[in-house]
């Protein structure tokens, strides 16, 4: 049962030090782990998920690259942010 449980959505949640992140959250019990699946460059699946996914308490977005052209930069690392917070 999820009653009392802190529902973090937590974006990012395949990569290597989010992979890491997330087994040390998952063992705590108070806490459910709502891994966000979509696009995050794409509003409408942002809107998506939180319909379906109501009543949560935190998102932690660790969605990222640190390589690549300056444009997939800023989309990938501001974009991307900016579109959670709409």
């Amino acid at each position: 049962m999820d009653m009392g449980k802190i529902k973090i959505c937590l974006s990012g949640s395949i990569g290597f030090i989010d992979g890491y992140f997330t087994k040390s959250l998952s063992r705590n019990r108070d806490i459910k782990l709502i891994p966000f699946y979509g696009n995050l460059l794409n509003i409408e699946d942002i809107i998506n998920f939180f319909k379906k996914n109501k009543n949560i308490d935190q998102i932690i977005h660790l969605a990222g690259t640190f390589f690549g052209e300056f444009k997939e930069l800023l989309d990938i690392n501001v974009l991307t942010t900016s579109n959670l917070l709409k």
